[in-house]
């Protein structure tokens, strides 16, 4: 899903989820605005410039890749104070619980709510 700036499919786009979480966050300036460029078949992460530390919506929840190695620490530290956290093959995964309703799988819980969380602690912890 994604939200075009033009007519094509290759041209700057925002992720609604990622452009939403950044909203609801106050739009910080410690994160890069978030326009991507190229096809919607992309993945696309949000990231902190400071640390480089990136966010992305995936199927399970948000994803957190890590930046700068020197950030690494910190980056676990935040972590390791939340309870829905996930250790993937990529990095981490700030879980988004489901639930299944008339078969179809769908959030418990809000994820731009959940990002937004994440993302205020990034930034508050100036990472």
């Amino acid at each position: 899903m994604t939200m075009l700036d033009k007519t094509v499919q290759r041209s700057y786009s925002r992720d609604p989820y990622l452009y939403a979480i950044w909203r609801e966050a106050g739009s910080p300036a410690e994160v890069k605005d978030p326009w991507f460029y190229g096809y919607s078949t992309t993945p696309r992460s949000m990231q902190l410039t400071r640390s480089g530390i990136g966010l992305r919506s995936t199927q399970a929840g948000i994803a957190v890749r890590s930046g700068v190695d020197a950030y690494g620490a910190k980056l676990a530290a935040v972590l390791a104070l939340r309870s829905d956290v996930a250790t993937t093959d990529d990095g981490f995964v700030v879980v988004a619980p489901q639930t299944t309703f008339d078969g179809a799988v769908a959030d418990a819980r809000d994820r731009v709510l959940i990002g937004a969380e994440l993302l205020a602690d990034l930034v508050e912890s100036e990472l």
